[in-house]
């Protein structure tokens, strides 16, 4: 069975935007909801790979999305092979040190 092929999008003048310097936050709420949506895949026994390495044009095209949207990301979601496994890069982890700075 093919995989469910979810175009996630977003409407950057309906999202909400940061007032004192402009920040739209509509990419942020695309993940939130694309996690979300993984985490209930994942529950229900399925698999999903998110997809960003994609034509926008193409894509929307594709899935018939009109000009007032921006595709953002693919959420690919279906039954995991038996013998799938997670990619190279996957385990591969950077130490807090590198990503996280501690305000004294």
């Amino acid at each position: 069975m093919p995989p469910l092929n979810i175009l996630i999008t977003v409407k950057p003048e309906e999202a909400w935007v940061r007032v004192i310097d402009g920040w739209n936050a509509a990419e942020v709420d695309s993940a939130i909801a694309g996690t979300q949506m993984m985490y209930m895949a994942e529950s229900l026994g399925l698999g999903t790979c998110w997809i960003c390495a994609f034509s926008p044009e193409d894509a929307r095209k594709a899935f018939g999305i009109g000009e007032g949207e921006r595709p953002v990301s693919i959420l690919s979601i279906g039954y995991k092979s038996s013998d799938c496994k997670p990619g190279p890069m996957h385990a591969t982890r950077r130490a807090a040190e590198e990503l996280v700075t501690y305000c004294k």
